[in-house]
C-alpha cells in the first residue's frame, strides 16, 4: 500500500521569530531548549497487514526545497484491541497471567501422574513386580480358585479311575 500525505509547518511571522529568539536567546545559547515544530501526519487510519506479504519497510521522502530537517523520529501508533490490547498496553498483567496459566497447566499434569502412580502400587502388589506379572489382584484370586477347582476336579476324576 502507498500513501502521499502532505503537511505544512505552523507559519510565524518573521516579527514572531524574532521576538521569540530574543525571549529564549539566554536558553538558546546555554543549549537548555531548541526551536522546533512537530508535524504529525496520519498515514493509514485503517491498515490491515496481510499475511502472505507482510510490510517490511516504509519510505519517508520530504519534497520541499526549503525546508531544514535536523532529526526525525518516526513512530508507528497501533490501535489494538481486545487480548493485544492488553499485553501491549499492560505486560505485567499478561506476564503473571502467562506464568500463572502454565504453574496451573503443569500442576495438574503432576497430579495426574501422581495419581496414576499411587493407583497403579494399590492395584498391582509389589510382589507382581518381581515375578514379571502385571494382573490385578482380583484378577490372580480368580485364577487361583478356577485352577484350584480343575484341580480338585483331576483329583476326584484320577481317584474314580485308579
Amino acid at each position: 500500500a502507498t500513501s502521499c500525505k502532505s503537511s505544512i509547518l505552523e507559519f510565524r511571522s518573521s516579527l514572531l521569530r524574532m521576538m521569540e529568539t530574543i525571549v529564549f536567546s539566554p536558553f538558546l545559547l546555554t543549549s537548555t531548549t531548541t526551536q522546533r515544530q512537530w508535524i504529525m501526519i496520519n498515514y493509514f487510519s485503517d491498515f490491515y497487514d496481510d499475511p502472505s506479504a507482510p510490510a517490511s519497510r516504509i519510505v519517508v521522502e520530504l519534497q520541499s526545497k526549503f525546508i531544514q530537517v535536523y532529526t526525525t523520529r518516526l513512530q508507528v501508533h497501533a490501535q489494538l484491541s481486545g487480548l493485544r490490547h492488553i499485553m501491549h498496553h499492560h505486560p505485567w498483567i499478561s506476564s503473571i497471567s502467562g506464568v500463572v496459566a502454565n504453574i496451573i497447566i503443569l500442576t495438574i499434569i503432576i497430579l495426574i501422574s501422581w495419581t496414576r502412580i499411587f493407583t497403579m502400587d494399590a492395584q498391582y502388589p509389589e510382589e507382581d513386580y518381581t515375578k514379571g506379572k502385571k494382573q490385578p489382584v482380583a484378577d490372580q484370586r480368580k485364577e487361583l480358585t478356577e485352577t484350584d477347582t480343575l484341580k480338585d476336579f483331576h483329583k476326584t476324576s484320577i481317584e474314580t479311575i485308579g
